[in-house]
């Protein structure tokens, strides 16, 4: 299985990036300014336009470079899937313009991005591309003022991975296959801190299970019309939140424009059950959808719908233990080097910059939470003492910040 690696170049490239450019006619005209980076895209604003970003999908761009896809089918793709999304959930997902634009890119983000190519594969020589680019409504400051830190994300599959394997069977068979219903109790050993604080607040506040329940019946919709799910896991896709005394909820960058990801995590899951090896986005994809069926069968479980999506076209409750074993190790492989990767593309920041006052915003974006604050006070306190840790430690070793990185992960939940 190949190394996890982001395809988006670190934010120090980009930087110099904007500064080398900063004399381009599409920059003085446009007057773009970097915003921040995800694992798949660059997101900037524009001076003249406060209420609107970009989005350049940067893997996308890649393809493009490599003559390995199509810009026109790719706008289309995009364009479809926007209208989709609109269709399924109206004013809960942020309008989007997919257009084009031609991108300068240095040499340093080139070598970036084709670093990973195979041997006997060479990279193009292109220092520019027309590429997708997406236009979206500014998330309103209201939402992020009542965004709810746990609801913010769907259920991470890591806490599920270091389960007993009659529980991992049983998260497998009711959650990821969503046969039947799961009791409370059961649930519990299940879910992580934040999946209980979701469990909690969906018993205790109607005006949030509603929110819950409307997003549940139009995403299980969604998937059974259009046969695509919603890229629910990246934390911020998905926001929760109170506007006054009611609860609602937005879908940022949940569209997920490829239709064929449910047949390809079936056919990687039948190639790792036939004892094949998997390339890394192969685990990716099955990785995907247990956490996006369990995450909906998990809601609908609780807010008491009867409708259940399958993670699979076989049961996987009736894996023998040694498949669901070795399941269970390629997950948790995969996981820990993206956890290794982001990790490390901290560190390499710390390190080029340690008087960097947005160190506790970059923290929280590595470490997968939406913003430059964070007003969960748990998280405050924790991301407070990493800052503290790295004022008194400059000078550590990466195996004691790696080691501080994953104890902040697990407290985190």
């Amino acid at each position: 299985m190949s190394e996890y690696r982001s395809q988006v170049p670190p934010r120090e490239m980009i930087d110099r990036q904007f500064e080398e450019l900063s004399d381009e006619p599409s920059f003085v005209k446009y007057r773009p300014s970097f915003l921040g980076n995800g694992e798949e895209q660059v997101v900037f604003d524009f001076e003249d336009h406060p209420d609107v970003v970009g989005k350049v999908p940067v893997y996308t761009m890649k393809k493009i470079m490599s003559g390995t896809c199509e810009l026109d089918q790719e706008i289309a793709r995009d364009r479809l899937a926007n209208k989709e999304l609109r269709h399924h959930f109206g004013r809960h997902a942020l309008r989007e313009y997919v257009g084009h634009q031609t991108v300068e890119v240095s040499e340093e983000i080139h070598d970036f991005m084709f670093s990973d190519n195979e041997e006997g594969d060479p990279p193009p020589d292109a220092t520019s591309v027309d590429t997708l680019i997406r236009i979206q409504d500014k998330i309103p400051a209201e939402v992020l003022d009542g965004v709810n830190q746990d609801g913010a994300s769907a259920l991470f599959l890591e806490s599920k991975l270091g389960l007993s394997l009659d529980d991992f069977r049983l998260f497998a068979g009711k959650l990821a296959d969503g046969q039947g219903d799961i009791d409370r109790a059961d649930m519990d050993r299940l879910m992580g801190a934040r999946e209980r604080n979701i469990a909690d607040l969906i018993g205790k506040d109607e005006s949030f299970k509603a929110a819950v329940t409307d997003f549940v019946g139009r995403a299980m919709i969604y998937t059974k019309d259009t046969g695509k799910t919603l890229d629910i896991m990246g934390h911020g896709n998905l926001l929760y939140f109170i506007d006054g005394e009611k609860w609602d909820y937005l879908l940022v960058d949940a569209k997920d424009p490829w239709t064929g990801a449910l047949d390809f995590a079936d056919n990687a899951m039948e190639k790792l059950l036939a004892g094949e090896e998997l390339e890394r986005w192969e685990v990716s994809g099955i990785s995907k959808q247990l956490s996006y069926a369990s995450t909906l069968n998990m809601l609908a479980n609780l807010c008491g719908l009867p409708d259940r999506l399958e993670a699979f076209s076989f049961d996987l409750s009736e894996l023998s233990d040694e498949e669901l074993t070795d399941l269970r190790s390629v997950l948790s492989a995969s996981e820990q080097k993206k956890m290794d990767g982001k990790i490390q593309g901290l560190w390499d920041h710390v390190q080029q910059r340690p008087e960097d006052v947005s160190m506790r915003g970059h923290l929280l974006q590595s470490l997968g939470y939406v913003g430059k604050d964070a007003p969960d006070p748990r998280i405050d306190a924790i991301l407070t003492e990493f800052v503290e840790y790295l004022d008194v430690n400059p000078d550590g070793s990466f195996e004691d910040f790696h080691a501080m990185c994953t104890d902040v992960v697990s407290r985190l939940g």
